[in-house]
């Protein structure tokens, strides 16, 4: 006995360890992707999401759970009191609702925990093991609450999908409908027959054999058990509970998204709830598939993403929204059904002295973990206002530097070094270092005025908040004489100058362009330019006619500045600018390059893009590309590979365009955050 035990000990042990392999490579892919894709998410962004969703949506959820929780208890109660009228079956009782909701929390917190979802049966263990349920009764309740489980599901997705326009999505719409004619043909047709058909043509000393006795004793039980529920007319009282299941549950999840996208992915947040619900119902089915996954991890990102890209959304922004979720999800799921494993086990075990200790640490963990798992998630963010460690320290400067030559002038970026984003101003020759804001939030993307006495900036709404965030800042501007500052417009991101010197173009709540005064003498006013919630640093030309911009999942595009402009798409990409402040070429971030990615340029009237500059050696992560007036001067940031904007070790740079790569000088050397520079030549 002690070696079977110790035999089946070792298989589980392997099939955790391959099922936690498995997740652990698919993750592994899937961040890769998103770190690739697009403006990259990286882990810590996600796990940020998951501790920054409001508490508002994540209580929401809570409650949608308990909900669904409560109506499959009382689904299950309904089929098994119905199965419990056939003959033999005196002396079982349903259990009351109350027991019928732990049993079916403890199964909603199993059922991902093993591939095909055979944490389902844990179902079937507590109701045996803990009510004295016979197994078909247990099982035949267990098959008929999944098939029509299924059956609400196929309602939903056919909906979702003629709403959504998903059609990329029919195969699976017709794979689950078949699935619901077959599961609706074996539980009603075949199972009640199946017991006389395996007396008719099994021989009988197969029958006798005890193993095989038992499943046919199993088998009649449940073939009874389903000829109840069929006679006893609650189908359709299960169809409609089964689609309210399914209502709250998404509902629930729906809720999460909009939650996660928030706080870090705003752009996402207004995503079409057909379009949301079309790629949480795939995600659902990726994580049924028979793939031995742990908890889901993997394969429930990897089939939502699919879905998102399928309708035109982007691959970072997908798996990172899907991961958060995830990760929000199972820590209220495994909540819920540990405690209501460690209730089920006291009320069997009342006066155990070893159980209610397990208990007791089961629910002390239990609540721990969703009391601190969003503060560690939280202190995963590494945001540069809040986390010390990220103000980084001074590099010695190697003896063969690059020293910049032939510029005379003043260098602008946004620098965390001194414990949140303040912008520093470097002049050249001469090196001299000055500390321009001090206002204890985050100051970034600094633009010099055309007479360079002025520096429009934005400036975090709150302490901190993420670039990809562009609702949560507002625009200011820095006098360098008086050293005054002034807010001039809320709620806008990635200002720069209009050619007049005397109005700033900007990002108003990241989805629209929009101008104000640079002194704030008026309201903004909006350009009827707006692209959704992926709108990105727009430039001016020189005469004010021409205007670039990023969208993102659609690339780099120009376009005129009048009512009825012709935008025309340059390139895949992101940070596009004017060289020299002329449209006749540009100049952006694109992919592939030394580190993923390298500087583009492009001529008109064709514009066929060529790169124009990936640094060699160890910093080739380049961003944030600005050109001089003139045209000869390029400054950007480079890191060794990490993407996050304001979080990763970037680089200061100065390059005189057209010049061999490595005569690119670097400016700073300090593993802070340095980013968005400008430039103002003498």
């Amino acid at each position: 006995m002690n070696r079977e035990k110790t035999s089946a000990g070792a298989r589980f042990l392997g099939k955790l360890a391959l099922s936690m392999g498995v997740s652990a490579l698919l993750v592994w892919l899937l961040l890769r992707q998103a770190v690739q894709g697009g403006e990259g998410v990286s882990a810590p962004e996600i796990l940020a999401a998951a501790g920054q969703a409001p508490f508002f949506y994540v209580a929401a959820y809570f409650v949608c759970q308990v909900a669904q929780g409560l109506f499959r208890a009382l689904r299950a109660g309904l089929l098994i009191d119905a199965g419990l009228r056939r003959a033999g079956a005196a002396g079982m009782q349903t259990p009351r609702l109350p027991a019928m909701f732990e049993v079916t929390l403890v199964r909603g917190a199993c059922a991902d925990m093993l591939p095909m979802r055979l944490g389902e049966f844990s179902y079937v263990a507590m109701l045996n093991q803990g009510w004295g349920l016979a197994g078909g009764d247990c099982l035949s309740s267990l098959s008929i609450g999944l098939l029509f489980d299924f059956a609400a599901l196929l309602i939903v997705l056919g909906g979702a999908m003629a709403l959504a326009g998903g059609a990329s999505l029919l195969a699976a719409a017709i794979l689950l409908a078949g699935v619901c004619a077959a599961g609706a043909v074996g539980i009603f047709w075949i199972l009640p027959r199946l017991p006389g058909w395996c007396t008719r043509f099994l021989p009988e000393k197969l029958r006798a054999w005890r193993p095989c006795a038992a499943v046919l004793r199993l088998l009649a039980d449940m073939a009874q058990a389903v000829r109840a529920v069929a006679g006893s007319g609650v189908l359709v009282r299960t169809l409609l509970i089964s689609a309210l299941i399914r209502v709250i549950k998404y509902a629930g999840m729906l809720i999460l998204f909009r939650g996660v996208c928030v706080a870090a992915w705003p752009e996402m947040a207004g995503i079409a709830i057909p379009a949301a619900l079309v790629a949480l119902i795939a995600a659902e089915g990726a994580a049924s598939l028979p793939v031995p996954s742990f908890l889901s991890f993997g394969t429930y990102e990897a089939g939502g993403a699919l879905a998102l890209t399928a309708l035109g959304f982007g691959m970072a922004e997908s798996i990172g929204i899907l991961f958060a979720m995830h990760i929000v999800s199972q820590i209220i799921d495994y909540a819920l059904g540990l405690s209501a494993f460690s209730l089920f086990t006291w009320k069997r075990n009342p006066d155990g002295g070893t159980m209610r200790a397990v208990v007791i640490v089961f629910l002390g963990a239990t609540f721990a973990t969703v009391g601190f798992a969003p503060l560690a998630a939280a202190a995963a963010r590494h945001t540069p206002a809040e986390d010390a460690a990220r103000v980084g320290s001074p590099v010695a400067v190697p003896a063969d530097a690059v020293v910049p030559e032939g510029f005379s002038g003043r260098i602008v970026w946004s620098s965390n070094r001194y414990g949140s984003h303040d912008l520093l101003q470097l002049t050249l020759p001469g090196g001299k270092l000055e500390r321009l804001t001090r206002s204890g939030h985050a100051d970034t993307y600094p633009r010099f005025s055309p007479d360079g006495t002025r520096i429009a900036f934005a400036r975090s709404r709150p302490k901190w908040a993420s670039h990809r965030n562009q609702s949560e800042w507002d625009v200011w501007v820095l006098d360098l004489a008086a050293r005054t500052e002034r807010r001039v417009a809320e709620h806008g991101f990635a200002p720069v100058w209009m050619p007049d010197g005397k109005t700033l173009l900007f990002v108003k709540d990241g989805t629209a362009l929009a101008t104000v005064p640079a002194d704030g003498s008026a309201p903004e006013t909006l350009l009827g330019i707006s692209a959704g919630g992926g709108l990105q640093t727009p430039n001016i030309d020189a005469s004010g006619t021409n205007l670039v911009l990023t969208i993102r999942r659609q690339g780099v595009w120009l376009r005129g500045t009048g009512e009825t402009p012709a935008p025309r798409r340059i390139d895949d990409g992101c940070e596009i600018t004017f060289r020299g402040g002329s449209p006749d070429t540009l100049i952006w971030m694109g992919h592939p390059g030394r580190q993923k990615n390298a500087i583009f340029t492009a001529d008109a009237p064709d514009y066929t893009r060529r790169v124009l500059l990936d640094l060699p050696g160890e910093f080739s992560h380049e961003y944030f590309p600005r050109t001089s007036a003139d045209g000869r001067w390029l400054v950007f940031a480079a890191s060794a590979g990490g993407h996050e904007h304001d979080v990763e070790d970037y680089e200061i740079f100065l390059w005189e365009i057209g010049t061999p790569p490595e005569t690119a000088a670097r400016l700073t050397w300090h593993t802070a955050n340095d980013n968005w520079p400008d430039l103002f030549p003498d």
